[in-house]
């Protein structure tokens, strides 16, 4: 019998020997075997499935021959439902796929697998008619239905997403030879199964109650910065509890916030400049207290657990393995901008970027007193991407040097596909230039289909000539902390890089370290949500633009909290300053390189979001292109 701190028994050894797609269960199993279990989606569970393994992680890819530091822990990966469902072919379910991008210790094999994208396949599984034990025992409504519809996912360590959690009730697993029984012969997987990722709470705590799913009455909209917001479930028109509260926040109006400072005093929602509304997660201010509470507060020291954290992350959510002396702390981003522009080219020289784009991708180069090759970025095929014949033609100049990439790709929220960054990569070692790849809302990706890829993981070669640049900010909005770190391999890059900055950064924000490290090492549950709930606002907006005429959303963001709207065809002048008339806080497009355009950040609580979509149509209403 094993079982967790906090929790229950997670397996049981007298459970039934079987088999599950070709993976056996029960006790028996070969710990180098993936074992999964299947969880059938409930109403209310948006996340449809969990899926886990009992699969240790080992040492990291070069440490193979090295002890495993601890007790070993098993792989959790969760599971969504694909639009569509699964598959099928008469009454013949297909195998779906799964994906864990994590690094797996084949205990059987001695070797780390998965370096890439290891598919776990499953069958879809289909319940009798005579109904079926859910996952804590109730019967099932007597109805045939496809019970696993999960085809892509994400990998969550169990000691930072469970601990201290009780552990669910083992699933009942159909066998899928024995799908045709017409009494529907049941096996019990030898894994434990939380019912949600959401349903757990903080790390240490012995004993957890689920936390209940309350109806909130909407508040009215006196004033909206005093949110506390229904259901983020309430679009889908289904209850959801979450572990962590996005629909209530603090008061930030009058605080020493710069999004709201703007608006100061006047009647106007701000939702332009690249931070959320929502608190950080309760690993990172725990953190921070914690570092305030010390009460020295001197200059900081870069110990080895915050480059550790770095390491593991980039490695966890990215499979790019680096290593720690590659990594170079600032005080945020731009200041790396600069530098890698300064520390690849010359005065005169020039750099090649695209618009509309974060404004430090126009403003570096021409600080730095370099040219700036600016190029539209174009709408094709139903995507925004890059006109290749004119990068061509940019690249080729003999005086270009740099090349600025956005990826995710702030203001359009386009997150790059492999064969788009492979023609980049080609453009880039043809014309040996030296890439800056801002990469800070990498781990917001939005769109199930869509896979961030960090520019550098291309290959050797390219990563011998890229500045990569990342940060915690964006995703566990903790910018003021003012923590951002480059990623440069090469040492000669990296030593011209680092002798440019010394002029630009400021020493890092102590708080900003221990934050960083704190979310890289605790935060992916939070961050699991806060994705789920952006998803949520985002379908709010698709759903109220449909009675917005003139305003053009082209292309439904793929990553981050920010939208790209074309207003062109509402017939203002200005349609920045009229949203602004109107009570809204948009970012100026012009300032991005896209006039007649307007960018959203939508990472605010939904009702909040409504009432701000509720004056946008106001103002659309009033526009003198509305009806033409």
């Amino acid at each position: 019998m094993q079982s967790r701190a906090g929790g229950e028994d997670v397996v049981d050894d007298d459970i039934a020997p079987g088999r599950v797609d070709g993976f056996a269960v029960g006790e028996d199993e070969d710990p180098g075997h993936v074992l999964p279990a299947l969880l059938p989606a409930e109403p209310g569970l948006r996340d449809g499935l969990v899926l886990l393994t009992k699969q240790c992680l080992g040492p990291a890819p070069g440490d193979e021959g090295g002890e495993l530091a601890g007790d070993p822990f098993g792989l959790i990966v969760a599971a969504v439902p694909p639009a569509g469902g699964v598959q099928r072919d008469g009454d013949q379910d297909r195998a779906g796929q799964m994906a864990a991008e994590d690094f797996v210790f084949d205990g059987g094999r001695g070797k780390i697998v998965g370096q890439e994208r290891t598919p776990l396949v499953f069958d879809a599984v289909d319940y009798p008619a005579g109904g079926s034990a859910g996952a804590e025992g109730a019967d099932r409504p007597a109805e045939r239905r496809s019970e696993v519809e999960a085809v892509r996912a994400g990998p969550v360590a169990f000691e930072d997403a469970f601990e201290g959690v009780s552990a669910g009730q083992a699933p009942r697993v159909a066998d899928p030879r024995e799908q045709g029984d017409a009494g529907g012969r049941q096996v019990q997987a030898g894994i434990v199964v939380h019912r949600l990722l959401r349903h757990r709470a903080v790390p240490g705590e012995d004993q957890v109650e689920e936390p209940p799913v309350k109806d909130v009455e909407p508040p009215s909209h006196k004033a909206a910065a005093d949110c506390v917001c229904p259901s983020s479930a309430s679009i889908q028109g289904s209850p959801q509890t979450m572990a962590f509260d996005f629909d209530s926040c603090p008061e930030r109006a009058g605080t020493d916030s710069t999004k709201w400072h703007k608006y100061a005093d006047k009647d106007i929602i701000p939702c332009w400049i690249a931070d959320m509304d929502f608190k950080a997660p309760p690993a990172v201010i725990e953190a921070v207290c914690e570092r305030a509470a010390h009460g020295v507060f001197g200059y900081p020291a870069q110990r080895d657990s915050v480059f550790t954290a770095v390491v593991n992350h980039v490695r966890r959510r990215h499979g790019w393995e680096i290593k720690p002396e590659w990594i170079t702390f600032m005080c945020s981003l731009v200041p790396g901008i600069h530098a890698a522009i300064r520390c690849a080219s010359k005065p005169g020289e020039s750099v090649v970027t695209t618009v509309p784009v974060y404004p430090p991708f126009m403003s570096a180069p021409v600080l730095s007193e370099r040219n700036p090759l600016k190029l539209e970025m174009v709408f094709a095929d139903g995507r925004w991407t890059f006109d290749w014949a004119k990068l061509e033609a940019a690249c080729a100049q003999p005086h270009a040097k740099v090349l600025l990439l956005c990826n995710p790709y702030n203001p359009l929220a386009r997150v790059f596909d492999r064969g788009e960054l492979d023609r980049l990569a080609a453009l880039v070692r043809k014309h040996e230039l030296t890439v800056c790849s801002d990469e800070i809302h990498c781990d917001l990706v939005l769109d199930p289909a869509a896979q961030h890829i960090v520019f550098a993981s291309l290959g050797e070669d390219l990563a011998a000539r890229t500045v990569t640049l990342m940060a915690a900010s964006k995703t566990f909005n903790v910018a003021g902390l003012t923590c951002g770190f480059a990623i440069i391999p090469d040492a000669g890059l990296r030593t011209r890089f680092r002798r440019v900055l010394q002029g630009l950064s400021l020493d890092q924000n102590m708080f900003g370290l221990a934050a960083t490290q704190a979310a890289f090492d605790h935060g992916e549950p939070w961050r699991l949500e806060c994705v789920d709930y952006l998803r949520g606002n985002l379908d709010l907006i698709e759903q109220e633009l449909k009675s917005m005429p003139g305003v053009v959303l082209r292309q439904r963001p793929q990553a981050s909290f920010l939208v790209w709207f074309d207003v062109t065809a509402l017939g203002f002048e200005d349609a920045h300053a009229e949203f602004e008339k109107g009570g809204v806080g948009f970012s100026n497009g012009a300032d991005f390189g896209g006039p007649g355009h307007v960018r959203l950040n939508f990472g605010c609580p939904r009702e909040r979001l409504r009432e701000i979509l509720r004056r946008m149509k106001a103002v659309v209403e009033r526009a003198p292109g509305k009806g033409k």
